[in-house]
């Protein structure tokens, strides 16, 4: 969740070791990193998803569960700061 929310691991924050290790990535996995979540405020239910670019790069992305078009990053984080305002930075 923290990563799904924030786009890192605070346990990893000002440490060399999560560029040295892949901490996210399964060693079975064929394909890059990413977590879903459903979030609900009292209009609708959300899919919030994040995914790994690169090792650097993650990607936030929202849509609302009974459609297919995924919002625009910068909508994406406005709705999860309305559902919860404290995760994103």
């Amino acid at each position: 969740m923290e990563w799904l929310l924030s786009g890192q691991l605070s346990r990893y924050q000002g440490s060399d070791e999560g560029l040295r290790e892949d901490y996210l990535k399964h060693i079975d996995a064929t394909g890059e990193p990413f977590v879903e979540a459903i979030f609900t405020d009292k209009e609708n239910a959300y899919i919030a998803r994040r995914e790994r670019k690169s090792t650097r790069k993650t990607s936030l992305r929202v849509r609302i569960a009974s459609d297919t078009k995924w919002l625009p990053e910068h909508d994406a984080e406005a709705i999860l700061r309305r559902i919860d305002p404290g995760p994103i930075p």
